[in-house]
């Protein structure tokens, strides 16, 4: 029977990326993105920072790819999704039960309608279009079981020209062995300079401008993404060292970062505006200060998740959602063997 060894360099990498995830929210939600009024240092140095923590989503999305496939079909567990469901169903109904208390404006009833059906909410758009590829997953698996690497490598090629060149226009932008951290540093110094110099201009139908390079399907936002899931998945930590024991805590409880950020508790009534008075402070405070809110934040976030799966491993939720999944199973098909 096929075992796959958990890649404790993934769980890293997720780490890394939610880290991500947290500036671009701080950055987009904190009002940091907008004008300068002419402070183009300031201006500069939050789009360099921005385009650094970019491939955060298509890093998720890789590593669910990544940690998803194995060579071997094994059983299609849908207790491992309302294991996470649960998460974001209880954090959606805390924090709406919370905003209810603590805000003048209270909540609508679309805010206690959201909380107890995140997937069709507008709160959690990453979660929503999970659950869409969870239900692929066993699909896309057994097509990658179909064809030989070669031919995997020429599909990739053409996903790639369909789902990210679209976006972008040029001549050859085709991975290849360099995908290393110079690499890394290469597309994102590449679209640093093309977001803040190339201005605004149509080919062929297309426009093209400084914002086409910042969009999650660019090439060099995949492709960087793609370095990093390369580089993480290579790193092995030694047994009993601190950074094991660091990677360990906090990846499991990550994900609740976006999901406490992205409620609208947190999302109008700490994020929205909270940072925009940094835009014409001293560029090292206004970075440092966007790195440790978003540290923190994440931080706060990964210790109360953490306090949620010790209080569900007690009351055995995991164990009672596989138990339920198993009776249905057994119950539907005896009604089709009947």
């Amino acid at each position: 029977m096929e075992t796959k060894v958990r890649n404790e360099g993934i769980d890293l990498l997720r780490i890394v990326a939610m880290f991500f995830v947290m500036i671009l929210l701080t950055l987009g939600q904190g009002g940091l993105l907008g004008s300068f009024a002419g402070n183009y240092v300031n201006m500069r140095a939050v789009w360099a920072l921005n385009i650094i923590a970019l491939p955060a989503v298509n890093i998720f999305a890789m590593i669910s790819g990544y940690v998803g496939y194995t060579e071997t079909p094994k059983p299609f567990r849908v207790s491992k999704y309302f294991s996470l469901w649960l998460m974001v169903f209880t954090y959606g109904l805390i924090l709406t039960i919370v905003q209810a208390i603590v805000t003048e404006g209270g909540v609508s009833g679309s805010d206690v309608a959201a909380s107890f059906f995140p997937v069709t909410s507008n709160h959690f758009w990453y979660f929503t279009a999970y659950t869409g590829l969870f239900l692929l997953m066993p699909v896309i698996n057994s097509i990658i079981r179909m064809y030989s690497p070669e031919r995997l490598k020429k599909i990739l090629l053409v996903v790639l020209i369909v789902f990210s060149a679209y976006d972008f226009w040029t001549d050859r932008f085709i991975p290849g062995y360099t995908l290393t951290m110079m690499w890394l540093a290469v597309m994102s110094f590449f679209t640093w300079i093309w977001k803040l110099t190339i201005p605004e201009f149509n080919i062929l139908g297309i426009t093209v401008s400084g914002d086409t390079v910042t969009k999650n399907s660019a090439p060099a936002v995949v492709i960087a993404a793609m370095a990093y899931l390369i580089l993480f998945s290579r790193i092995r930590f030694k047994k009993g060292k601190d950074t094991q024991s660091f990677v360990r805590f906090c990846a499991p409880a990550v994900f609740a970062s976006y999901i406490v950020s992205c409620h609208p508790l947190i999302w109008f009534n700490i994020l929205s505006g909270r940072f925009s008075y940094l835009c014409q402070r001293n560029s090292f405070e206004m970075i440092g200060t966007v790195l440790i809110f978003s540290a923190l934040l994440m931080g706060a976030a990964i210790l109360v998740e953490q306090g949620r799966l010790t209080l569900f491993k007690l009351i055995k939720v995991k164990q009672g959602l596989e138990w339920a999944e198993d009776k249905l199973r057994a119950a539907v098909f005896k009604h089709e063997k009947q």
